[in-house]
């Protein structure tokens, strides 16, 4: 396969990928109450709430965004989120915390921290096929990663500190 192909095909998976997680999580969210797509703040919520009960984990979680971002879809914003919150809950230790906050100022931060124990994580997991978890793919960082790099000067990086580790979104500010 020549490299342009493989890039294509890597797009595909991508796509691929994102609509799954997408209908997955609509679909598993619509039945419930806590769904408003329409709503930044309430989806991610009832995705919080989705992601604990699927794993079966009592993690309380802390969401500070407004219902909307300019500049942004929600669908969007959902795309680079919902593999991150997944991500935080499964990570968290059973009664552990995820907070998702958003700071726009000359650009959009978003963060999803969450509780965490163990070693910190390096780069890699920012590459295709490396996981943390058992059963998992490695395709959501890489994903989001791939995603917010489209946009000129975005970026996905993330620290830990203390018992926590929280994962930055940064895109650039978009007039409307």
């Amino acid at each position: 396969m020549t490299p342009a192909l493989a890039n294509i095909a890597g797009y595909v998976e991508l796509c691929k990928a994102f609509l799954l997680a997408y209908k997955n999580s609509t679909s598993a969210l619509a039945s419930t109450d806590e769904w408003a797509p329409e709503d930044l703040k309430s989806s991610v919520q009832g995705a919080l709430i989705l992601y604990s009960r699927q794993l079966n984990k009592a993690v309380s979680g802390q969401v500070r965004l407004p219902g909307r971002i300019e500049g942004y879809s929600n669908n969007l914003l959902l795309a680079i989120t919902l593999p991150l919150i997944e991500n935080a809950v499964e990570a968290s230790p059973e009664n552990g915390e995820v907070t998702v906050d958003v700071l726009v100022d000359e650009s959009v931060v978003i963060s999803v921290t969450n509780s965490f124990v163990g070693a910190a994580p390096d780069n890699s997991i920012y590459k295709y096929g490396t996981t943390t978890k058992e059963s998992h793919q490695g395709l959501g960082l890489p994903i989001v990663s791939r995603l917010v790099g489209s946009y000129r000067g975005g970026a996905v990086s993330h620290t830990v500190t203390g018992e926590s580790i929280e994962f930055r979104v940064n895109l650039p500010k978009r007039l409307t």
